[in-house]
């Protein structure tokens, strides 16, 4: 196994991907921190999101709308599901 950041997501090359609060839990770990990472994990977001395949499907828990409210407008599709109060899963998808 290994982390997001050893694995390189290729423009296009996914068809799906799942996260099951493992990337944006840290995400959002490092977005609280004053010492955290912030750039290198919006960074990456950005890069599993283009690694989708036309079609291709990211799923995540919990949400990370300051990263999906600069998704490109007609690009993707995005469906969040309550999972607990003030807790929200999403579906992205490249269109």
């Amino acid at each position: 196994s290994c982390s997001w950041f050893e694995t390189e997501f290729k423009r296009g090359e996914w068809g799906t991907i799942l996260s099951n609060m493992a990337f944006s839990v840290h995400f959002m770990h490092h977005q609280l921190r004053d010492d955290g990472d912030k750039k290198a994990y919006a960074l990456k977001y950005a890069e599993i999101v283009r690694s989708l395949k036309p079609g291709g499907s990211f799923y995540y828990a919990p949400s990370l709308p300051q990263m999906e409210s600069l998704l490109p407008d007609g690009k993707f599709s995005l469906n969040r599901t309550p999972v607990a109060a003030g807790l929200f899963k999403t579906h992205l998808k490249r269109l």
